[in-house]
């Protein structure tokens, strides 16, 4: 049994159970069904309750090259300069030399340049 599959919580008289472990549990053959039968039986005034997941959408997971373009046009110095490092890198020509930059090194350079949108890689892994 996985650890993290099935929890109890005391103050509100609820089993936990994940919703790959719910999947598993409806199946009178599996281990899972039997060790939910167990513990609801040694808690008879508990109900059973799947946990959910809301999925994180911060805005940056589905990022591309056209919504960098429009924030750094709205948040650019009165210069330019990112801007102009934005179209080097993402130009394919520059004169006679191919610069070609991978989109995930583009993806990186713009959030060391707005460090304040970067995304919460510890929280990712959800």
């Amino acid at each position: 049994m996985n650890a993290n599959a099935i929890r109890l919580n005391h103050d509100d008289h609820t089993i936990i159970i994940t919703k790959d472990f719910a999947k598993k549990s409806g199946n009178p053959t599996t281990n899972e069904y039997k060790d939910l039968m167990r513990i609801k039986n040694q808690n008879r005034d508990y109900t059973v309750v799947v946990k959910t997941t809301t999925k994180r959408n911060d805005g940056t997971s589905k990022i591309t090259k056209a919504k960098m373009k429009a924030y750094i046009s709205k948040h650019d110095d009165e210069n330019g300069t990112i801007m102009a490092q934005f179209k080097a890198m993402v130009d394919e020509e520059v004169g006679e030399n191919l610069n070609r930059t991978s989109f995930f090194a583009i993806k990186k350079w713009f959030f060391e340049q707005y460090s304040d949108l970067k995304p919460d890689t510890q929280n990712a892994k959800a």
